[in-house]
């Protein structure tokens, strides 16, 4: 039985997905980043930032926060919008931008108080790497799921063929030796 049980284990890890979600700190204040699609921006595709923030004082409030979402190139700015520009979204912020051409970015979170809130000032900066764009394939739909998802079905197929033989596999019966 714990043979079973550790088998079941080890497949249960295999199917997680890895994650590409780039974590920062300053102080109190972390940002969790992720980037659709895929955290793969490329160029000449709408790239969606969304930030996840967490304040462990819990003083960050996005109403009292004057703060900026920044992408440079270098030395060089490339677009800056407002940190927290949709209303009532919480301790999330989402920007839409798109690459002119492939290459590594600053992206840069950064916010400081206004009025009676007290939290840290805080600046993250993230490097993005930017794809050369493509043209989009012929294929679509669930083909591409099935090449995309081939080693978690094929991981699924193997453990629940192994859990099934050894489920109904007949025991085996000890063999005494005589004397």
């Amino acid at each position: 039985m714990k043979k079973l049980f550790w088998l079941c284990f080890v497949l249960a890890l295999a199917a997680i997905p890895a994650q590409a979600h780039v974590v920062l700190t300053d102080g109190a204040i972390g940002v969790t980043m992720h980037i659709d699609p895929d955290d793969a921006p490329m160029a000449g595709t709408p790239s969606r930032f969304i930030f996840w923030f967490k304040d462990t004082t819990g003083h960050l409030d996005p109403a009292l926060c004057k703060g900026s979402f920044t992408i440079a190139s270098g030395d060089r700015v490339v677009t800056t919008q407002p940190l927290f520009a949709q209303a009532n979204s919480g301790l999330v912020s989402v920007h839409t931008f798109t690459f002119d051409k492939p290459g590594v970015y600053t992206v840069r979170v950064s916010g400081f108080p206004v009025g009676t809130v007290s939290f840290q000032p805080f600046l993250l900066e993230f490097k993005v790497r930017v794809a050369a764009g493509s043209q989009p394939s012929q294929t679509t739909g669930p083909q591409n799921w099935v090449v995309e998802h081939a080693p978690h079905l094929l991981a699924g197929l193997v453990g629940g063929a192994l859990i099934l033989w050894l489920g109904f596999r007949r025991p085996r019966t000890k063999r005494t030796k005589s004397r």
